[in-house]
């Protein structure tokens, strides 16, 4: 059995070995590549230099954050509305928010909840870190939530299920999220130069992720502080590189992203919405993703010998009984001795008497006898 495992192992090793050497001639010429990316040009706010600049060079350990094939949500603490409640936000919705699409709280697509400070889900498989290769998981986590009515109303949003993506419904103003990247199916935080592309910024709507490195930002709209830009009143179709912002972080595990709205309808009417979500546009500089890099096989286990049974042991004689003690005759009872008559002893009255009766009768016996 042994042999023939390690004839298996022989043949794995020697494909692997093929593998590896393709992965490493891939490799380098990805990384060559990535160096120097392929530009599209068109329509488009930046040239292939200031996208170049942008990146800092070092394409070749940039992951851009947009929604993998293996993508699925997890709903954290957070659960689907009730039908009832469902209904009674769809009615009071406008005509062309994400909810009129729905029958029912929740769908293959869409789900909606109610969002209060520190709700959470995490969508995971992600994407896949440039930088080491390990499918990550993004949670967002809602770390602020501002709404036009001082909280008289409760919080709606839609998930996306598909895409890393939320409907913000009205009269939710903004929504400050925090993402922490983590190394799937781990709590192991996962360190990261995420790209962060963000489209169809338009409607008075902004968007803001703090502490990146370098940040580009369409001719539509107006940059402010801390990587916050704003749109104006018009709208957009969401692919117009002239409402986009892009982001790069370097070597983080976490991110804070917020976006909202300027935009103030009916305070108490739930007509509008704000939907976005991060990636799902093309960056003008096709970033291609890393080669797999094969995984070597197992070198076969040599079974561990059997121990050598033990001899069984030759049965010990057994002890001859002892013979039994003959048991003696029994001692021949001792005759019971007569018990000794008691001889009552007289009173010393009465012995008085006695003894002067005697001798009355020795004086009678004398004198007759004289």
């Amino acid at each position: 059995m042994l042999n023939k495992d390690y004839a298996n192992y022989q043949q794995q090793k020697t494909d692997y070995e093929k593998k590896l050497k393709q992965y490493n001639s891939d490799y380098a010429a990805w990384k060559t590549y990535m160096q120097n990316p392929d530009f599209v040009s068109g329509q488009t706010d930046w040239t292939k230099d200031e996208l170049t600049t942008f990146l800092s060079g070092d394409g070749a350990n940039v992951t851009y954050i947009n929604s993998s094939k293996n993508i699925k949500l997890n709903m954290g603490n957070l659960k689907p509305v009730s039908q009832a409640e469902f209904n009674t936000v769809k009615a009071a919705s406008y005509s062309k928010n994400i909810i009129q699409t729905m029958a029912t709280p929740s769908t293959d697509k869409y789900v909606m909840v109610k969002l209060t400070k520190g709700s959470y889900f995490k969508y995971t498989n992600a994407v896949v870190n440039t930088k080491t290769g390990h499918n990550v998981d993004i949670k967002f986590t809602a770390n602020n939530i501002v709404d036009k009515t001082d909280n008289k109303l409760a919080h709606y949003v839609v998930i996306d299920k598909t895409d890393m993506g939320v409907d913000q419904l009205q009269p939710i103003k903004s929504v400050a999220w925090g993402l922490d990247f983590y190394k799937t199916g781990t709590n192991t935080a996962e360190n990261m130069d995420p790209l962060v592309g963000l489209g169809d910024i338009d409607g008075k709507q902004y968007a803001k992720v703090t502490g990146s490195d370098s940040m580009i930002y369409g001719k539509n709209l107006t940059k402010g502080a801390n990587g916050l830009v704003t749109s104006s009143d018009e709208t957009v179709d969401p692919d117009n590189t002239h409402n986009q912002a892009w982001y790069l972080l370097k070597n983080v595990t976490h991110m804070d992203y917020t976006y909202g709205t300027n935009d103030n309808p009916n305070s108490i009417t739930r007509w509008s919405d704000d939907y976005w979500t991060i990636g799902n546009i093309d960056f003008a500089m096709k970033l291609k993703t890393p080669p797999v890099k094969p995984t070597a096989p197992k070198v076969p286990t040599k079974p561990v010998e059997p121990k050598k049974p033990i001899a069984p042991q030759e049965p010990k004689k057994p002890t001859e009984p002892k013979k039994p003690v003959e048991p003696k005759a029994p001692t021949k009872p001792t005759a019971p001795t007569a018990p000794v008559k008691k001889v009552e002893k007289a009173s010393y009255t009465l012995t008085k008497l006695v003894v002067n009766e005697i001798k009355q009768f020795n004086a009678k016996f004398i004198e007759k006898t004289d």
